[in-house]
């Protein structure tokens, strides 16, 4: 599944308890590509942008401190730099208007946190079938 040495998933959540269940339920479903954790948007940024990060996919939650979600989206609208990694919103706003207007910011999809046991797994194994299933785009350009 891994695209090349600089291919990686980059994950931008502040909750630590997701950070490290996603960790695991990605070891546990095979996802070999690289994850790369940020805490915030701006971290996101830095990891894009000054660390020259080639994001296949960004696992974006929308409610962090100093820069959300849709900041971060609007910024990646903006700056052709920051638009080649699929985006898939992971978060816990089910709010239509949230929905529309992050699709509206060209997401690919667009899951609500479950607080319910097995959730954290399921949803690694959504990121798995999308890595397989999906043309995405490569390290350099174009897609795979």
């Amino acid at each position: 599944m891994a695209d090349g040495p600089g291919t990686h998933i980059l994950l931008v959540d502040d909750d630590e308890i997701d950070v490290i269940a996603l960790t695991r339920a990605f070891a546990e479903v095979g996802i070999d590509v690289p994850l790369i954790i940020a805490r915030d948007g701006e971290e996101a940024l830095g990891a894009l942008l000054e660390r020259g990060l080639d994001a296949v996919l960004m696992l974006l939650d929308l409610n962090m401190p100093r820069m959300g979600g849709f900041e971060l989206l609007e910024r990646r609208a903006s700056d052709p730099r920051l638009g080649a990694a699929a985006v898939l919103v992971m978060t816990t706003s089910s709010r239509r208007q949230d929905i529309e207007r992050a699709h509206a910011l060209g997401i690919v999809g667009y899951v609500v946190k479950a607080t319910r046991p097995g959730f954290s797994r399921d949803f690694a194994e959504l990121v798995r079938r999308y890595l397989a299933l999906a043309s995405l785009p490569r390290a350099g350009g174009g897609t795979r």
